[in-house]
């Protein structure tokens, strides 16, 4: 069961998808991101250059969440999310788009989802990159297959776990996954 929702704000039109189990799903069209979803998620997490898609997480900044997941499209985003759902992230919609979110400077560490191809690789390196340069701990993320849609269809919700706390610090694997690490 799903909701959606629609709401004008002062930055452009927020809509808003609510997904069984409470998780909120924030569409938000070139604007301040952080500003529109701060609300629902307290973690200001930057701006974003075209279409972008906010999922909100349980950690907040009161919590010590300055912590995102930036995807390179909606279904490995909303993949993910079936796995980490206390992880806020954001889905960028494209590899340009990806490589030119504009980073918070609060933010401290980013997990760099990325698909497996050419255009992927080269968006999250530059976005590495860029976040390095700030001071941002960065973590990326590699598939198994082609993207975590692939990943999560074929090896399913535990494997990719298991996969997932290979890359993720090891501070964060208990956090956002449960404590499941890999042998």
């Amino acid at each position: 069961m799903w909701r959606f929702d629609a709401e004008k704000t002062a930055g452009g039109i927020t809509s808003s998808i609510v997904l069984s189990g409470g998780s909120e799903v924030i569409l938000a069209r070139g604007t301040d991101v952080g500003a529109q979803s701060s609300a629902a998620t307290q973690l200001d997490c930057g701006s974003a250059t075209g279409a972008t898609v906010f999922t909100g997480g349980s950690q907040t900044v009161e919590t010590g969440g300055t912590m995102l997941l930036a995807g390179e499209g909606i279904e490995t985003v909303l993949s993910l999310k079936c796995v980490l759902p206390d992880l806020p992230m954001i889905a960028a919609l494209s590899a340009n788009h990806l490589s030119a979110l504009d980073l918070a400077p609060m933010l401290a560490r980013l997990y760099i989802a990325r698909d497996s191809d050419t255009p992927g690789r080269i968006a999250a390196e530059r976005l590495h990159a860029r976040a390095s340069t700030a001071h941002i701990e960065v973590q990326d993320l590699v598939p198994v297959w082609g993207d975590f849609n692939q990943d999560l269809r074929r090896l399913g919700a535990g494997m990719l776990r298991a996969h997932l706390s290979e890359q993720f610090a090891p501070p964060d694997v208990l956090r956002f996954l449960g404590g499941q690490q890999s042998s």
